[in-house]
């Protein structure tokens, strides 16, 4: 079990939580509890695998030349940092990632307490033509212990000829939102 990846079921059994003694079933409650987690993670590792077997192709080489996905990796230096990154079409139309305590509180509590600090995000299937990145900074620093952003592209991810760029940003220095970067994108 514990060579396992995934860490929610292979653990399950470690809490002790079976119900029986010498082989006799004293408590059904908790057997049943353990039997709705497995149903209930069986399903969605089954979705996970349906839509992967039905939406996507087998190997990744077996998408045409320009057609693969862009992947993005954010990296920062201080797990209280408020900001926002957005991603805008082709189309005008934009979605936003806030790293703030209004928007993502419990994700700011996990990375204080896991010790990670760090958000990917992949554009597949989406509008051919230029892709903005931009980023904004909510947070005033002192610029002694300034908190910075580490900024990785990956172009056609997963291919033989994927390109890797990496940027890295003061945050203290971003007084309003910027533009990161700029993506050609071909279906």
């Amino acid at each position: 079990m514990g060579e396992q990846g995934m860490v929610s079921l292979p653990h399950l059994a470690t809490y002790g939580l079976g119900g029986c003694e010498n082989g006799v079933i004293t408590d059904p409650y908790a057997l049943t509890v353990v039997a709705v987690f497995h149903l209930i993670f069986s399903a969605v590792y089954a979705g996970g695998a349906m839509l992967h077997s039905f939406r996507y192709k087998e190997k990744l080489e077996d998408y045409p030349a320009g057609s693969r996905p862009n992947k993005f990796a954010f990296d920062w230096t201080d797990p209280n940092i408020e900001f926002n990154v957005q991603f805008v079409n082709p189309k005008n139309k934009y979605f936003n990632w806030s790293h703030t305590v209004i928007d993502s509180r419990d994700n700011m509590i996990d990375e204080i307490q896991y010790g990670y600090n760090t958000e990917e995000f992949i554009i597949d299937d989406s509008d051919k033509g230029e892709w903005l990145i931009n980023i904004e900074n909510f947070t005033i620093e002192n610029q002694d212990n300034p908190t910075y952003l580490k900024y990785t592209v990956y172009k056609n991810y997963g291919r033989p000829n994927q390109i890797k760029k990496v940027m890295v940003i003061n945050l203290s220095e971003v007084k309003q939102k910027i533009n990161l970067d700029r993506l050609m994108y071909y279906n």
